[in-house]
């Protein structure tokens, strides 16, 4: 059987790429850290859910009113 190399071909992702896990903020438990965003940017930081209505920014130590069915991304 012939190599077929347009098939075998296979082009995974960078070394250094981030993967992201989706979640409903509603899901998460308390205390998980989470982005609102699926990219590692300047203004994406990270927040760790306090309850199912706030959250804590950990980069500016603030508190936000999250709603409870939004998405939000999780690195794996």
């Amino acid at each position: 059987m012939a190599n077929n190399q347009a098939q075998d071909r296979y082009n995974p992702g960078a070394v250094s790429a981030e993967d992201w896990e989706t979640h409903k903020y509603q899901d998460l438990p308390d205390g998980e850290i989470f982005y609102l965003e699926a990219n590692r940017t300047e203004g994406n930081h990270a927040y760790r859910k306090r309850s199912d209505k706030e959250a804590l920014n950990t980069k500016m130590q603030t508190y936000h009113e999250v709603l409870s069915n939004i998405t939000v991304y999780t690195k794996i």
